[in-house]
């Protein structure tokens, strides 16, 4: 017998896939370990000034119950319940000079978090946690493939086609 692993989204043609460019990091050479246990690491960035510092820390959650607080119907779970939560987060913090004023400075913090919450079973791949990843980064984008965080930001979560 053969599993096969629907995802049960459609996305209907018309829309336009954005283009994001990702970083290329480099680990090794611009990076320094900072902690490494057991579910969590987090690194340092060498590049950055030690007062605006760029982080970058990685964990890994179990999750004893997967479907708590999902709609899942009792009939359809899995026997194992047993899951995992893995984050990926950046944390940056930009610095404002004027130019015409060498006493002007702000530090302003940044950061990003990805959180992928997936049920410890075989047939879910790291294919499928890449689609939904890219699927989150998506939401970021209208329907038109232009970027709408900065409506977002100001509280138009809704995509401008709805």
């Amino acid at each position: 017998m053969s599993k096969t692993v629907t995802l049960n989204f459609t996305d209907t043609a018309g829309g336009t896939a954005p283009t994001i460019t990702m970083s290329a990091i480099n680990y090794g050479t611009d990076f320094v370990k900072v902690a490494n246990q057991a579910g969590l690491a987090d690194l340092s960035n060498l590049t950055s000034p030690t007062d605006a510092p760029n982080t970058v820390r990685f964990s890994l959650n179990p999750i004893s119950d997967i479907y708590k607080g999902t709609p899942v119907t009792d009939a359809y779970k899995s026997p194992n319940k047993s899951g995992f939560s893995l984050l990926s987060q950046c944390n940056v913090v930009a610095t404002i000079t004027d130019s015409e004023d060498a006493t002007y400075r702000v530090d302003l913090p940044l950061s990003a978090h990805i959180v992928l919450k997936a049920p410890y079973d075989a047939n879910i791949t790291t294919a499928h946690l890449v689609t939904i990843s890219n699927r989150a980064l998506g939401g970021l984008y209208e329907t038109d493939g232009t970027l709408r965080v900065g409506n977002m930001a100001r509280g138009g979560l809704l995509p401008a086609d709805l």
